[in-house]
């Protein structure tokens, strides 16, 4: 199937893992967040560059993806673009996006991750799971809703929760180890014909 094999493609190259892995994290996000809007694949394939350069493993965004569905996230799409735009902003630097910062962060904390980002040692995952937590302690909903606006872009005005929630996830990556296997399993233990297909191997190797 094209859309796997980019997917996979997209995911080996990026993360620099092997198929076994990427599989495992594609078929979990599969079995604990749907995929309603058919764009896993395509998410997964698009937006693994940009995961890469925040220093996201798989199983963050995969974490990350669960957490956000769950919360109503529509698509796995909105979710990835968040996480694009952020990226492009927490390089840019605009004033506007400065002062954000500082307001969320403190004044030291965000300074930190500046002179962080210009040295390496401050990641993009670090500073977007930072930034969720910072944004879930603004009481004000619309104080909240414009230095989110700023950092992270419109899709904080579409999704709100939903995108705290993923983003405060990535500090908890998911276990994906043998979930392809699992479910293949599960789906061939659950299919009728199976009994009747491995019959039939058996008699065809007599």
């Amino acid at each position: 199937v094209p859309e796997v094999d980019r997917a996979l493609g997209s995911m080996i190259k990026n993360f620099n893992i092997d198929s076994g892995r990427a599989g495992d994290n594609m078929a979990y996000v599969f079995k604990n967040a749907g995929d309603q809007y058919d764009d896993l694949l395509d998410t997964f394939n698009e937006y693994s560059s940009t995961f890469a350069d925040m220093s996201l493993a798989p199983e963050q965004v995969s974490a990350a993806f669960v957490a956000g569905t769950k919360k109503g996230a529509r698509n796995f799409d909105d979710m990835a673009d968040s996480m694009r735009e952020f990226n492009i902003r927490r390089n840019e630097m605009t004033d506007d996006q400065v002062a954000s910062f500082k307001k969320v962060l403190g004044a030291d904390e965000a300074k930190k991750m500046f002179d962080g980002f210009a040295n390496g040692s401050y990641t993009g995952q670090e500073a977007l799971y930072r930034l969720a937590g910072g944004l879930s302690k603004i009481e004000s909903e619309s104080d909240r809703a414009a230095i989110a606006t700023t950092l992270i872009g419109t899709k904080y005005e579409d999704l709100k929760q939903p995108i705290l929630d993923m983003a405060g996830a990535i500090d908890e990556p998911v276990k994906a180890t043998g979930e392809l296997n699992k479910q293949f399993d599960t789906m061939r233990d659950n299919n009728p014909m199976t009994p009747i297909n491995d019959a039939g191997r058996k008699v065809k190797a007599i």
